[in-house]
């Protein structure tokens, strides 16, 4: 392949020109520089960064089709079966590496740590990984359209292995020899563009991505650039020099131009062709390339990719972090058991893996959406050891299959003892950091945070619950009185996350509280809230405490003809709530009847509690007084707690231990209501036309996403910048 390498080269003049590597650095610093400097207005580069990764992208998989093809197929018989058995043992010991590093991570955290740190709940499951269609292609076209390179890989195998013992299979192989080389040619005029490319990347990272979420996470992100870079930059590279010809400092030299692409773009599979180009070079420093040779590199680069790499086992770190972070232990025992189900688990995508493995070792599966958060820097830091682990994968492979292994026994104990004190002393330095961080930290909490995002009317808000001062006068409506007084009486019950709440400012507010509001604004009237228990709410609606209750209330039919109900063009969905590591136990009908007999809490209203019952005869349904109750552990006994989806998962933001679980076989959906005394036709009707403008008008998609689905729906500020915030060159 003819790329720009790191080697020195000169041109006509005889003045060094610079290094791919170095033009890559120059173009990624003045990326970030010109990202801080402008910040927002760097925007507009991700389309060209995007631009660039799908130029690189667009010749690979032919690339990895056309070379396995067309190497595998020119292989002997015995040829073919002995690469198959030194490549698998290598990838044995490649993964012995990964497993050593998941035993030895969890040391690096402070036991019984007391982290607290959460995100929102996401109640949607991920999808399972579908590992027939992930390697075997059912139509190969279709694999290679959608870029699912495993089957593809396997198609590519099958196809060679095919050909090895075909009749004239020549002219074929010659063909794909040119398609390859035309391919190459491709690919190394592209990659002429690659700083250009990790300009305008850098660029609208550094100028859109914010800090927050680096500063909460950056325990998590410390440990695991540092074992990175342990592996990228000692254990791999003294692996391949102490068994194979090479040196260290050539392993490390022929990597780096693959290991800064790999970095900048986030795409360790653009870098398939830079590592069989880095491959050859170093067999040609040695004097012993040869067509063997370049048959063994051409095969080992695109075999060994499907396979997970140590890189992207690199993802399982977040387990023990996730663990140290909830306060909890991680033994040894469950190191092991994480090295297992984490190396089958990841011959998928790691999104689908890591919510199976939290909720195997039973820690807060709201956790997850810190991944994906550090997946921003942590994806590129992995795929940078998935090019080292390509290379030794490749370079053992390569050499063993061509006779030129060399065992340096020196390199072997230099290596092991060398791995052992990085660890021991960045583990030692990392676990006192920690340990002082670990107290530093306090909890987050999100929902009690969040504040009304509209403009509000003037509003008092009641300690205690009385009638109405003005009484309903003989002939005078609900909304004329309103109307009169300037005042609608609105009843609330501060229990109901997100629906209505004091937040951490003591302030009144929530779904509906806002919806309130809006409402009175329209009517051009103030607000007196006044409190209400559900026990209590008809006996109070008739007892004129206020004009209509408002706080995450799911109609009931045995209210029906007593209390009306004006809707809020909302449905909730009936949930329950459950501890993160029984949540499989409440998937669905069947699984929640082979329970047994189990208690389930309620709060408020039964009759949600009773929409399960119909189906499931084997629960029983308690009366809480407060959700908290449920959350802090004072009824062990009860397994769930009844609820709308909607709100349950505003619970799980304040406790992350708890899931949301929709039991398959017992969907049901009832409307967010708001009663009113019976005779009040006129305000409920008001209210009706209201809510179903404020449906059409986005007023309730815009609530929904703010209170509900987490959605800031706040326009910040701009990114900080050099222009904006230092030199204040834009307002």
């Amino acid at each position: 392949m003819a790329v720009m390498t790191s080697s020195q080269e000169h041109n006509e003049t005889g003045m060094r020109r610079l290094s791919l590597s170095t033009m890559i650095l120059i173009g990624l610093a003045a990326g970030v520089a010109c990202g801080l400097f402008f910040g927002e207005g760097c925007a507009w580069l991700g389309l060209v960064g995007e631009g660039f990764v799908n130029l690189l992208q667009m010749t690979i998989l032919p690339y990895v089709t056309v070379s396995l093809i067309a190497n595998i197929g020119r292989l002997e018989p015995a040829q073919a079966k002995r690469l198959a058995l030194t490549a698998g043992l290598v990838l044995l010991v490649l993964w012995a590496i990964a497993v050593a590093v998941i035993l030895v991570i969890p040391l690096f955290f402070p036991e019984h740590a007391s982290g607290s740190f959460f995100s929102a709940a996401m109640i949607a499951e991920p999808e399972a990984v579908d590992f027939l269609s992930l390697y075997i292609p059912a139509n190969p076209f279709h694999s290679l359209a959608n870029n699912i390179v495993p089957a593809v890989v396997l198609f590519s195998i099958f196809l060679g292995v095919a050909l090895i013992g075909a009749k004239n299979k020549e002219p074929l192989l010659d063909l794909l020899d040119t398609v390859c080389d035309a391919l190459t040619r491709v690919n190394s005029l592209i990659i002429r563009l690659t700083p250009l490319g990790m300009f305008a990347i850098a660029a609208s990272s550094a100028g859109t991505l914010t800090f927050e979420e680096l500063e909460r996470l950056h325990g998590y992100l410390i440990v695991y650039t540092i074992v990175a870079v342990i592996l990228v930059f000692w254990v791999l590279p003294m692996l391949i020099a102490a068994c194979t010809p090479f040196t260290y400092r050539q392993v490390v030299r022929a990597s780096r131009d693959a290991i800064m692409t790999a970095f900048a773009t986030g795409k360790l599979f653009v870098v398939l062709p830079l590592l069989v180009e880095a491959a050859r070079g170093l067999f040609k420093e040695i004097d012993d390339f040869s067509e063997e040779v370049d048959e063994q590199i051409s095969v080992a680069v695109p075999l060994g990719y499907p396979f997970p790499t140590i890189g992207k086992l690199m993802a399982l770190v977040f387990v023990p972090f996730a663990a140290w972070f909830a306060g909890r232990s991680f033994g040894f025992s469950d190191s092991l058991a994480l090295s297992g189900s984490g190396l089958l688990s990841l011959f998928g995508s790691p999104v689908a893996a890591l919510p199976y493995l939290l909720d195997l070792f039973r820690l807060p599966a709201d956790l997850f959406n810190l991944f994906v958060v550090a997946g921003v820097w942590t994806a590129r830091i992995g795929d940078t050891v998935g090019v080292m682990h390509l290379m030794a994968f490749t370079l053992l492979t390569g050499t063993a299959m061509t006779g030129v292994v060399k065992v340096r026994y020196r390199k072997v104990v230099l290596l092991l003892a060398g791995s052992a004190a990085m660890l021991l002393v960045s583990g030692g330095a990392l676990r006192a950091y920690l340990g002082f961080l670990e107290g530093k930290l306090e909890r987050v909490d999100v929902v009690a945070g969040m504040e009304m995002i509209g403009p509000e009317v003037e509003s008092t808000v009641s300690d205690h619950a009385e009638p109405n001062p003005i009484p309903m006068a003989q002939g005078r409506t609900h909304l004329e009185r309103i109307r009169e007084r300037g005042v609608i009486r609105v009843g609330f019950n501060s229990g109901e996350l997100p629906f209505a709440y004091f937040n951490g400012n003591g302030h009144l507010v929530g779904f509906d509280i806002e919806m309130a509001h809006r409402f009175a604004r329209e009517l051009g009237v103030t607000i007196e809230f006044v409190p209400f228990e559900f026990e209590s709410l008809e006996q109070q609606l008739n007892e004129d405490h206020f004009d209509v209750a408002m706080s995450g209330i799911v109609a009931a039919y045995q209210h029906l003809g007593s209390i009306h109900y004006a809707r809020a063009n909302l449905d909730l969905t009936a949930a329950v709530v459950v501890r993160d590591h029984t949540r499989e136990d409440y998937a669905s009908v069947q699984s929640i009847r082979e329970l047994g007999s189990v208690k389930w809490g309620v709060v408020g209203q039964p009759h949600l509690g009773a929409r399960f019952q119909t189906r499931l005869p084997n629960i029983e349904v308690v009366s809480l007084s407060a959700h908290a109750d449920f959350f802090d552990g004072r009824h062990e006994e009860l397994g769930a707690l009844v609820t709308s989806a909607e709100a349950g998962s505003a619970w799980t933001l304040r406790y992350p231990e708890f899931h949301v679980v929709i039991p398959e076989g017992v969907r049901a959906q009832g409307p967010l209501v708001y009663p009113l005394h019976g005779d009040a036709s006129d305000l409920r009707e008001a209210i009706d036309h209201w809510a179903y403008l404020a449906s059409r008008n986005g007023t309730i998609d815009e609530l929904f996403g703010h209170w509900i689905l987490g959605e800031d729906q706040v326009r910040q500020g701009p990114r900080w910048s050099v222009i904006h915030d230092v030199l204040h060159w834009t307002e």
